[in-house]
């Protein structure tokens, strides 16, 4: 073959790779002929969480180029938010929307830059609660019993709790200085209450999580304790008493609980103690008038060995009936 085909071969082949390229480019320029579709970071790990109309988003953006803002909507598309960003390689958002219907709520969230391009939209679904769901609760927590110590403390037995989505009860009283205080108390079978006015009164009110991923507690209607009406549920009590033909006076008590250190019994200048196990007691010497006391003590466990005491059960001792 002579220089002169070489050259036209060279030629030809030349021609026929640019042909070739401007086919293609011209296909690709027509598949782009609307514009590249952009795609900025998209929200990662996002959680939702339940309030009282109102619920908790978070998540995170990993290396947020030419992002400017996140936006939030709701099931319908409507822009709940829009949430600045500054650009760092790693983000973590949390945002609360407030005012919410009760309901359940599909939200989503993704990024957008300043020309309008955004991430792919994720989305969760939230539970918001209100007063509907409020209304159906109720405080089940109960005050078996107050007693008292000789320094203004007080010790208030509870039942236990009865439901997993019952996390505390509000405890609320009245101090020495005649302040209302607040104490929020856990799963305990007591707590030792500091300070409290002798005529306080005391309120309950449960806070209920509506479910696992609530982010906020929901407070059931109040239940009151009248101070001239509290329960004495550990207290032991004269179930009978009477004066026999030798005039020993007979006392039978209810059974001890848990944790009844010991009982008293007082009249005149005189004091019997009587143990936990001990449900009956013979008294000798009981004059024939004047007042006779019953008070019990409580040692709560772990308190080491402070003593609080129930009220005082009185007694007329003239009044005893004599079984001759």
């Amino acid at each position: 073959m002579n220089s002169n085909k070489i050259f036209l071969a060279i030629l030809v082949l030349i021609q026929l790779v640019y042909c070739s390229c401007t086919d293609s480019q011209g296909t690709y320029d027509e598949f782009i002929e609307d514009g590249d579709i952009v795609y900025r970071s998209a929200p990662k790990d996002l959680k939702g969480y339940s309030g009282k109309n109102a619920a908790l988003l978070t998540w995170k953006l990993t290396n947020p180029f030419l992002v400017s803002q996140c936006i939030i909507s709701d099931d319908n598309n409507n822009i709940l938010a829009e949430i600045p960003v500054v650009y760092e390689d790693s983000l973590k958002f949390s945002y609360r929307l407030d005012d919410l219907e009760e309901k359940t709520y599909t939200f989503s969230v993704y990024s957008l830059d300043d020309s309008g391009n955004q991430s792919i939209k994720k989305n969760v679904i939230v539970d918001v609660f209100g007063d509907k769901y409020a209304k159906q609760l109720k405080t089940n927590r109960v005050i078996v019993d107050i007693t008292r110590s000789e320094d203004n403390s007080v010790c208030v037995f509870l039942n236990k709790v009865s439901s997993t989505k019952n996390r505390g009860t509000n405890m609320i009283y009245t101090t020495v200085n005649g302040a209302s205080e607040v104490k929020e108390v856990g799963d305990v079978s007591f707590v030792i209450l500091d300070n409290v006015n002798i005529n306080s009164n005391f309120i309950l009110e449960d806070l209920w999580l509506p479910n696992s991923t609530a982010f906020e507690v929901l407070k059931s209607p109040s239940k009151t304790y009248e101070s001239t009406d509290l329960p004495h549920g550990l207290r032991r009590d004269i179930d009978t008493i009477y004066r026999d033909i030798d005039n020993r006076v007979h006392i039978h008590l209810t059974p001890s609980a848990e944790p009844v250190y010991k009982s008293f019994i007082s009249y005149g200048e005189k004091t019997v103690e009587i143990f936990p196990s001990v449900n009956q007691v013979v008294i000798e010497d009981m004059p024939l008038a004047g007042t006779l006391s019953l008070v019990t003590s409580v040692l709560p466990e772990g308190e080491g060995t402070k003593l609080f005491y129930s009220e005082k059960s009185l007694f007329d001792i003239g009044k005893i009936i004599c079984d001759r």
